[in-house]
């Protein structure tokens, strides 16, 4: 099971220190009752909208809206390490997707 779609099964190690069920339906997997997992989702979303359509006020957001994500994943990491004692693969998988965005989003922020 997992903390966006209940009647999904994720197909990924449910044992072990690659749990994805456990790290999915801590109490960590969300945030005043919003799955984690849909606010990457949005955060996903609005940094490719920013990226795509630059409107007048992206150089303000689109940086700083990385960083807060990168610090997200950092807390998240911490919480499957220390807390949770399991990795979830496709929430790595999100975490290395949003840190490798970091050049683009600075290349389009800062130098164009």
């Amino acid at each position: 099971m997992n903390s966006l779609f209940s009647s999904v099964t994720l197909v990924c190690p449910t044992s072990g220190p690659i749990n994805c069920g456990a790290v999915t339906s801590s109490h960590y997997s969300h945030v005043f009752g919003v799955p984690v997992a849909l606010l990457a989702l949005l955060w996903f979303g609005i940094i490719t909208y920013l990226a795509l359509a630059r409107p007048s006020y992206f150089p303000y957001l689109l940086f700083p809206l990385w960083v807060a994500g990168v610090a997200m994943v950092g807390y998240l990491v911490s919480v499957e390490v220390f807390e949770i004692h399991a990795i979830c693969l496709y929430c790595s998988l999100a975490h290395i997707c949003a840190i490798l965005l970091g050049p683009t989003v600075y290349r389009i922020t800062f130098t164009e």
